[in-house]
């Protein structure tokens, strides 16, 4: 039945809305031409727009994302992590998007459980929906060094956390927005210290979190 409602949405055939939502995959990239175009194709079937943000790409990055059918967003250097992620942000609010999932473009998230992150921010459960390493037994392939350093991160962005906003992944990159969470949410660290930052804005926000388990590839 959950995965009967999300189609439903994603393919637009609500009877209930005047007009139906439009969903974003927003995949920042530094030289990623070895996996951006399965990445970007397999995003597709989930969303109705794949943009990818070129951080500055010396590689084939841009032309294999274009040839996949994906728009592109260029910074024209490189200005780090935390800068393609304003960028993403500044993206799904100009052009009006209503749920926005942001994804790596290095093949180590799934873009196939797009679905999976995307669907409480669909159902309008939550403003923020993150894809966590560490959920239902995920963990075990993250390595030992990966995992110690996680934690200490996440600890650390929990402070303060009412129970309801404790996450057990705050370093993941693999996350979906609702469009209230995309208008208030405005980061400013150009760097890694961004996926922190954006939980702590939330929080401010009183916007409401919930996680949902996801695997990822180390071996890439």
């Amino acid at each position: 039945m959950y995965k009967d409602r999300q189609d439903v949405y994603l393919n637009h055939r609500s009877s209930t809305e005047e007009e139906p939502r439009r969903t974003l995959a927003a995949i920042p990239c530094y030289n990623e031409a070895k996996t951006i175009g399965s990445v970007v194709l397999k995003a597709k079937q989930y969303v109705d727009e794949v943009v990818v943000i070129d951080d500055g790409c010396t590689d084939d990055t841009v032309t294999i994302a274009t040839i996949a059918g994906a728009k592109v967003l260029r910074h024209g250097g490189n200005k780090g992590y935390g800068a393609a992620i304003q960028s993403c942000f500044q993206y799904a609010r100009d052009h009006g998007f209503d749920v926005m999932t942001i994804l790596d473009g290095d093949g180590q998230h799934d873009a196939d459980q797009i679905q999976t992150v995307m669907t409480p921010v669909v159902e309008e459960k939550v403003d923020i929906s993150i894809g966590s390493r560490f959920l239902d037994g995920t963990k075990k392939n993250i390595p030992l060094y990966r995992r110690f350093g996680i934690r200490v991160l996440t600890r650390l962005t929990n402070m303060g956390s009412k129970d309801e906003n404790y996450v057990s992944d705050g370093q993941s990159g693999f996350r979906a927005y609702s469009r209230k969470a995309i208008a208030m949410i405005h980061p400013k660290d150009p760097d890694m210290g961004v996926s922190a930052e954006i939980l702590m804005q939330g929080r401010k926000q009183n916007l409401l979190y919930t996680e949902v388990p996801i695997s990822v590839d180390y071996d890439l």
